[in-house]
């Protein structure tokens, strides 16, 4: 599985070279992340002590590390709580890192860049992610809903969010914009 993830990933790369337009070049470079992040999340799945058992610290960290290293302009902090999740969380979890922080990366800073900030706690039975950035905002007339009519990145956190039984929050934040992911703790208990 790994090994067709990367093939796929390195065709849509040899594409992005070959065509001119941006739009095309932008998309494909956002299915092309989509992609690392399954791959990335089935070979922690695979690798660790417990097979389909994945460490949220390192998934969310991997990812966002493997993002920012394609992003040189923007430094991705993260502060994870080392929480171990199954597969059928790890995924969408992964997929919605990658689109939260591509976003973050797309539209906080422009070209200049900037900090990222993602963070994962848990408390009263409850996950909480959050994507900050301290970036222009969100435009005044921002609605996640219509957003999500427009942009299939958008429908797609909609989407991961409901599979998690969660709720997703992109506001304004006192500088620039967070965007909160709230899910119920899927954590698995590690028999010792």
């Amino acid at each position: 599985m790994k090994n067709s993830l990367a093939l796929v990933s390195a065709m849509l790369n040899l594409q992005m070279q070959e065509d001119d337009d941006p739009r095309i070049r932008r998309l494909l470079g956002d299915a092309q992340a989509r992609i690392t992040a399954i791959a990335q999340t089935h070979d922690q799945l695979w690798r660790g002590d417990q097979v389909g058992i994945v460490a949220l610290n390192d998934l969310v960290c991997g990812i966002a590390t493997g993002l920012g290293e394609q992003s040189l302009n923007h430094r991705i902090d993260c502060d994870i709580e080392a929480i171990l999740i199954s597969a059928d969380v790890a995924i969408p979890m992964g997929l919605l890192v990658t689109e939260l922080v591509t976003n973050a990366i797309k539209y906080a800073y422009g070209d200049d860049g900037g900090v990222i900030l993602v963070t994962v706690r848990s408390a009263d039975g409850r996950i909480v992610l959050t994507v900050s950035d301290e970036g222009g905002g969100l435009p005044a007339d921002f609605d996640l809903k219509t957003a999500s009519r427009k942009s299939l990145g958008m429908r797609m956190i909609g989407s991961l969010a409901r599979q998690l039984r969660g709720t997703v929050t992109i506001e304004n934040a006192a500088v620039g914009t967070c965007a909160t992911l709230d899910v119920p703790d899927p954590r698995v208990e590690v028999a010792g």
